[in-house]
């Protein structure tokens, strides 16, 4: 055995060399497609086969800005769009440009607005407007979208007059970015606009659906747990920053409902991080750790009340996230620190590097959402949660593989355990399970049939144990083919057979044994060799004796019958 043993940890070392032999050889190649491939996108010039052959512009023309009848003073300026005025919630603010065909590359104009009622005019004709007439369940706030409105034939000369009602303070400093081209060139510049959210979203939406169904189905009581927390987990996130990428639009135009979602998403990430956190021992461990799952649910609880209620609104409670989502960073650090300095050798290293880099690129996108009022955010942690999805989903992916390659093997050995080898029946330990199953159940109307191979040993001895060994493999075959549908079939013994059945009547199992005797007797007539097959067997029903008196009897009657067969073989002789 040791040698053996060494054998392989020689062949497994030559492996590994040929392995790093071979490392260089893939470097290389790797490399050269690089470079090759930027050398080609350098030096090539040629025309653009795309789908965006008619491209979205900026809108150049100058817009004369005038901020009224609000809580800040009155703004009069002229300024190219997109541009940051000194204004407040509730102010009045109205955009007028002169348009010229010089200016409008196509025949519409779009603008993505934030948080503010909008009212666009041509000439004092209203082209495109809020929706000031909509039923929702709870209070909601206006929300961002994208406006689009066509152009007539006749615009040159005539005046662009766009009304924006801001909401809240945040967001109403900042004027929009209005382009001009068609329709076809706006969803193109919208869905290019969103591709590093699709890119870093997509993936992670569909692990987490693979890993949610994969912990639905584990019979892995712990692992399952984890992968369906870490499902959701993903599941969420990503629909969150799907909604936030200004794309959905494009398929579903709801903004009631989208809006919901969103904020629902957002308040529910720090709810199954801590969740899918506490799936590690070394975090669960920690009692604060509990603490913010608490807290984290009772937050979200309350922001979904107040908004219910209509008290405030979801973009104000924005914060409240952002808090929790640094108090979490702040425990997994702390918690990594506490290991690394009592020297313990942790576990879940990968966990905790995964936690704080998202943490770092959540980090970075709270802070510019502070500094930077009228900001996009958003770009830093959807590549967090692309790289800590990955790491983490790697692994869970690794986990899930060899589970599975760890239960083929079980079921393999099991198979072996319970598994006659030469017949392919149920051997002896499975015949004892089956067994005592029926004496715990102690039911009624099992019949357990017991059979005996005739003359074995002769036929070993004329014409030898290959032959001995083929006709008790025809046995177990016939055995199988007239009783296996509804029966449980077994090789007990060197040349001993049981059958255990509850699914036939008494007259359907009496079918089976004369279908047995056929074959038998078929084989006898064809076999080539001379022997003859012949089988003892007798049967019996449980009832109040139970189950092993009813073998008891069913043995007793397959003897009666192995003796009878003894009988007329003599008489045949004399």
């Amino acid at each position: 055995m040791t040698g053996i043993t060494e054998k392989k940890q020689k062949n497994n070392l030559a492996y590994q060399r040929k392995e790093r032999r071979d490392m260089p050889v893939l470097i290389l190649l790797a490399v050269f497609c690089v470079f090759f491939f930027v050398w080609v996108v350098k030096n090539t010039r040629t025309q653009d086969i795309q789908f965006n052959s008619e491209k979205a512009e900026i809108y150049r023309g100058e817009f004369q800005v005038s901020c009224e009848a609000g809580t800040s003073s009155n703004v009069e300026i002229s300024t190219m769009l997109p541009a940051v005025i000194d204004a407040k919630a509730g102010d009045r603010i109205v955009l007028r440009s002169i348009l010229s065909e010089e200016d409008v590359k196509g025949n519409s104009m779009i603008f993505y607005i934030r948080q503010s009622q909008v009212s666009v005019y041509l000439d004092g004709e209203l082209l495109t407007q809020s929706d000031k007439d909509r039923v929702t369940p709870v209070p909601i706030s206006v929300g961002s979208c994208w406006y689009f409105f066509r152009l007539p034939a006749d615009f040159e000369g005539k005046e662009l007059r766009i009304e924006l009602l801001p909401q809240f303070d945040k967001y109403a400093k900042e004027l929009p970015t209005v382009y001009t081209g068609t329709k076809a060139s706006f969803l193109y510049m919208i869905l290019k606009q969103g591709d590093i959210s699709i890119l870093c979203t997509v993936p992670v939406l569909m692990l987490g659906v693979f890993l949610l169904l994969a912990g639905i189905f584990l019979k892995y009581n712990r692992l399952a747990v984890r992968l369906f927390r870490f499902g959701l987990f993903a599941i969420v996130t990503s629909l969150w920053s799907l909604l936030e990428s200004r794309i959905t639009q494009v398929f579903y135009g709801n903004l009631v409902v989208t809006s919901i979602l969103l904020f629902s998403c957002f308040f529910l990430i720090p709810v199954l991080a801590v969740s899918f956190l506490l799936t590690f021992e070394s975090l669960n461990r920690r009692k604060w750790m509990h603490v913010l799952l608490w807290v984290s649910a009772g937050a979200f609880l309350t922001v979904q009340l107040l908004q219910i209620t209509g008290t405030i609104y979801y973009n104000q409670m924005v914060p409240v996230v952002h808090v929790l989502i640094i108090l979490i960073i702040a425990g997994v650090v702390k918690c990594y620190v506490d290991f690394k300095r009592e020297g313990k050798k942790e576990e879940d290293i990968a966990l905790y590097r995964a936690t704080i880099l998202l943490g770092i690129f959540c980090s970075i996108d709270i802070a510019i959402y502070y500094m930077n009022p009228v900001g996009i955010v958003g770009g830093f942690s959807r590549v967090g949660m692309l790289l800590f999805f990955s790491c983490l989903g790697y692994s869970a992916i690794r986990q899930i593989s060899m589970i599975m390659v760890r239960e083929a093997k079980h079921e393999i050995y099991r198979e072996l355990a319970f598994t006659d080898i030469m017949t392919g029946l149920g051997n002896r330990t499975a015949f004892e399970n089956k067994l005592s199953e029926l004496r715990e159940n102690a039911e009624s109307g099992w019949i357990i049939f017991v059979a005996d191979m005739n003359n074995l040993k002769k036929i070993n001895d004329n014409f030898g144990h290959a032959k001995g060994d083929e006709a008790i493999i025809k046995i177990g075959h016939f055995l199988e083919k007239c009783f296996a549908k509804k029966c449980d079939c077994y090789r007990i013994g060197g040349d001993e057979f049981c059958v255990i059945g509850n699914c036939l009547t008494e007259k359907e199992f009496e079918e089976s044994c004369r279908q047995f005797e056929s074959l038998l007797d078929k084989e006898t007539a064809t076999v080539n060799g001379g022997y003859v097959f012949s089988v003892a067997y007798g049967y019996a029903v449980t009832g109040k004796d139970g189950a092993d008196e009813c073998f008891k009897e069913a043995d007793r009657r397959m003897y009666e019958k192995k003796a009878e067969y003894k009988r007329k073989k003599a008489d045949l002789k004399a």
